[in-house]
């Protein structure tokens, strides 16, 4: 498969999964059982870690922090896929339970600093593709 259809499908599958997600996580807030609610979280971040463990890599050798990022990114949507699993503790186990919405608040900023960043980081790796090396800027042998 192309890198650039890779990208497409896994683009859509992160909106699809991130989107499901959102609508779990308020679910519980809106009256819904929670026994509904954990397969909405669980399906959205499912799709999440399939998105970012499909979806390529850049190279560390072109971008150490964007490389960083994108590690970042696959932390972020087991922090998902964490939370989702939190709703499916025992009854017994009230605090497992709560940690849902604590470990979800952490990976939303995380999530919000790479998309952010990376965006900038893309703009910056691009700009340098397109602008040919300075003369002179090549080390000479002594």
């Amino acid at each position: 498969m192309k890198e650039e259809k890779r990208i497409q499908i896994a683009g859509i599958l992160l909106a699809v999964g991130m989107t499901i997600i959102l609508a779990g996580a308020v679910l519980p807030f809106l009256g819904v059982k929670i026994a509904i609610s954990r397969w909405v979280l669980a399906g959205g971040a499912l799709l999440a870690l399939i998105a970012r463990f499909t979806e390529p890599t850049i190279p560390a050798e072109k971008s150490f922090r964007l490389a960083r990022l994108q590690k970042l990114d696959k932390m972020t949507a087991a922090l998902f896929a964490i939370a989702a699993a939190c709703l499916f503790a025992p009854e017994g186990h009230i605090e497992i339970q709560r940690a849902w919405i604590p470990v979800l608040m952490a990976a939303a900023v995380m999530q919000i600093y790479c998309t952010f960043v990376e965006g900038r980081e893309i703009k910056k790796l691009n700009e340098q593709e397109k602008q040919p090396a300075p003369k002179g800027s090549a080390k000479k042998k002594r």
